[in-house]
């Protein structure tokens, strides 16, 4: 993802291109998530997840390809990030929901947490050596060994072995399935306002990254190297925020940590915006990445304990939505602006609207304020 950014903006210099790539790797979340939850409850969760390894792969692949043969236009990229949207649509609800049946609700918030650590490693590691490998090999290398690195995944996948379980039987259409899902999410004093603060905080806070290859060029004066190391610095301090959560999976203040730290994103992202030197630049994206982690893993953990495992996989597919589904209207309009206004201002603007919209949603979510 950090090469495929940089190579957006090396192509066009537009940060209103990063801004519709970021769009189409995210809007197929809007046509499919609700249907994958609903096929996640029926279907084998660890069969789906093979089957989005594999087509990830050849996505990959098919990259590669094009980038080394040096025919990759812009057009290719929006079409594939489309491809690669939809493929994390119906893996992420499953995903979630499979990490349930694994460990069972007890030991959930560490899963999810111990989880979210290996998948944070990867982005600690990744995006800085993604730029240096940019820089000397190209984008074509970063691609490639991206498509290999989902054989491990795929193998891994393949030797799980779960209990037999009873499969549900669609004795209705799955639309009235998705139907279901969507009216008990609403339905649920507590889930309602999580799927809201993960929305605003990922509409407005997460999506800002897809404009950083820009960022880097333009405000940082540095290169694709300098993308690899922001995106890094943020990935060491989400896998700080996952490993800060596994440690209290048990916590009985997770609520009230939750909200502190909601509170503090937007401050956060304030204070990167003013940024123009490297270092600070790279602390503060640290703090970025283990804000952001430490509410969406909260969240989820709340959000699943809460939940009946018949419906696990549709409430998630409506948690999924409320991330996948805000990324792309963030990342558009982040990119418009950025590219009206500026980076800075563009920034800017993010960071003062989530601080407005998450105080609102506390003051008018009495039942979430007591349950914190």
């Amino acid at each position: 993802m950090t090469a495929l950014g940089f190579l957006v903006f090396d192509l066009t210099r537009s940060t209103l291109y990063l801004g519709i790539t970021g769009f189409a790797g995210g809007i197929s979340a809007w046509f499919f998530t609700l249907y994958a939850g609903a096929a996640a409850d029926h279907y084998s969760k660890r069969s789906i997840l093979v089957c989005t390894q594999i087509l990830a792969a050849f996505s990959g692949v098919v990259l590669a390809i094009l980038t080394g043969m040096h025919v990759i236009r812009p057009w290719h990229i929006i079409l594939l990030s489309f491809f690669s949207g939809t493929i994390a649509a119906f893996e992420a609800p499953a995903r979630q929901a499979f990490a349930a049946e694994l460990v069972g609700k007890k030991n959930l918030g560490n899963a999810i947490s111990l989880n979210s650590s290996l998948f944070n490693l990867g982005t600690a590691i990744g995006p800085g050596l993604s730029g240096v490998i940019y820089l000397v090999a190209g984008p074509a290398l970063c691609f490639g060994i991206n498509a290999v690195s989902y054989l491990p995944l795929i193998l891994g996948l393949s030797i799980i072995r779960m209990p037999p379980k009873k499969r549900s039987t669609l004795t209705r259409p799955s639309i009235e399935k998705v139907k279901e899902g969507v009216r008990y999410s609403f339905s649920d004093t507590i889930a309602l306002p999580l799927m809201v603060m993960i929305a605003i905080i990922s509409m407005f806070g997460f999506s800002i990254f897809n404009f950083m290859p820009a960022w880097a060029v333009s405000v940082l004066h540095g290169n694709a190297a300098t993308n690899g190391m922001i995106q890094s610095a943020r990935g060491i301090g989400a896998l700080a925020g996952a490993l800060t959560i596994a440690t209290n999976g048990h916590g009985e203040r997770r609520g009230r940590l939750l909200f502190v730290i909601a509170m503090t994103y937007p401050v956060v992202l304030l204070a990167f915006a003013f940024t123009t030197a490297l270092v600070p630049a790279l602390v503060l994206a640290a703090l970025i990445g283990a804000c952001f982690v430490i509410v969406y893993n909260t969240a989820n953990t709340l959000l699943q304990s809460r939940t009946p495992d018949f419906m696990r996989g549709r409430v998630m597919s409506m948690y999924m939505l409320s991330f996948l589904g805000t990324v792309p209207i963030g990342s558009l309009a982040g990119g418009f602006a950025a590219h009206l206004l500026g980076e800075r201002n563009a920034l800017v603007l993010c960071a003062i609207t989530a601080l407005g919209l998450m105080s609102i949603l506390f003051v008018k979510s009495p039942l979430l304020r007591r349950h914190l």
